[in-house]
């Protein structure tokens, strides 16, 4: 994360350095500080900063009303934020992931269907999303991996 940071305050306008910042908050659970950095990237990235700071509110609210359980509150509000694109967003891995994260794994192997047959660029995350670790030995996993054309580790 120090390099995201690095980059944040290297050059203040490099939207996805606080992308990948929020990214890496998201895999520590530090949902609240994400939240900030994944606004900032929408802004820098030309969004109006009103219409994100509300959306990400939702998510936000999400957090605070279920403090006991925050990773299911907060990837439970990002599901929620995507259902209206569902049959119009081409990202089907986003989909998968925010399911898998929520222990809904039909549902994200599902997805992950549908983006291996779209051939969604998003699916090189496979590797490096923490969501992932529990499943990285199952066959369905690997069969996934190698469908991709990505390589499996043992």
């Amino acid at each position: 994360m120090d390099h995201y940071q690095k980059a944040e305050s290297s050059v203040q306008s490099y939207a996805s350095a606080y992308y990948w910042d929020a990214r890496a908050n998201m895999a520590q659970t530090n949902y609240f500080e994400a939240i900030r950095k994944l606004v900032k990237n929408e802004v820098l990235g030309g969004r109006d900063e009103a219409s994100q700071t509300n959306r990400y509110e939702n998510y936000r609210k999400a957090v605070q009303q279920d403090l006991n359980h925050p990773a299911q509150a907060f990837w439970s509000a990002l599901i929620d934020d995507l259902k209206p694109t569902e049959s119009t967003n081409s990202s089907f891995y986003l989909f998968a992931a925010r399911y898998v994260r929520v222990g809904e794994i039909a549902k994200a192997k599902e997805w992950l269907a549908k983006a291996v047959k779209n051939h969604d660029r998003s699916m090189e995350n496979l590797l490096f999303d923490e969501c992932w670790d529990p499943y990285r030995q199952e066959k369905w996993f690997k069969e996934v991996v190698k469908a991709v054309g990505l390589e499996t580790w043992e």
